[in-house]
């Protein structure tokens, strides 16, 4: 098995750990919230759900170094020119400022989960979209509107609701 083939499943998996980390702490995080109180017994899938996204993280990150390092000592590094390569790193760099931000609580919770999901998505179908003929301000400007329409329904979300009489 080359390196290659290595490198390429440990980047698979970790996009699948990632997004499906993301997915789920989405999902678990706004049904825990229905209530407005994470109570103890919903706290350990949340746990688990983050501790699944960071791993997927750090598998993309170390298969991301090793794409750059074998393309470079195979002296194929032409592909480091292709826009998607690009906002793939971007992307990779939002999603780690993202949750040191959502950490330390210096940004909304609504805008914390809408560009992390936004972002995972992104990175998943670029990665996918093999055919991609987008410019980088194309796929930029598209990534920044769908965050923009996520954060948007995320914080009409987290608004109180007006009691019915």
């Amino acid at each position: 098995m080359s390196w290659s083939v290595i490198l390429s499943i440990l980047h698979i998996v970790g996009t699948v750990l990632g997004v499906g980390g993301a997915t789920m702490a989405e999902l678990l995080f706004r049904q825990a919230r229905r209530d407005q109180v994470i109570d103890p017994s919903e706290a350990p899938m949340l746990r688990i759900s983050y501790a699944v996204m960071r791993f997927g993280m750090a598998l993309l990150v170390v298969s991301g170094f090793g794409f750059f390092l074998l393309a470079r000592l195979s002296g194929h590094s032409e592909w480091l020119y292709e826009p998607r390569i690009w906002v793939k790193l971007i992307l990779t760099g939002i999603i780690l400022g993202n949750a040191l931000l959502l950490q330390v609580r210096k940004i909304p919770l609504w805008l914390g989960a809408a560009v992390s999901i936004v972002s995972w998505y992104s990175a998943l179908i670029l990665g996918a979209w093999r055919g991609l003929e987008w410019s980088f301000w194309m796929i930029v400007t598209v990534y920044l509107l769908v965050v923009i329409m996520v954060a948007a329904i995320f914080r009409q979300s987290e608004e109180p609701r007006m009691k019915q009489p």
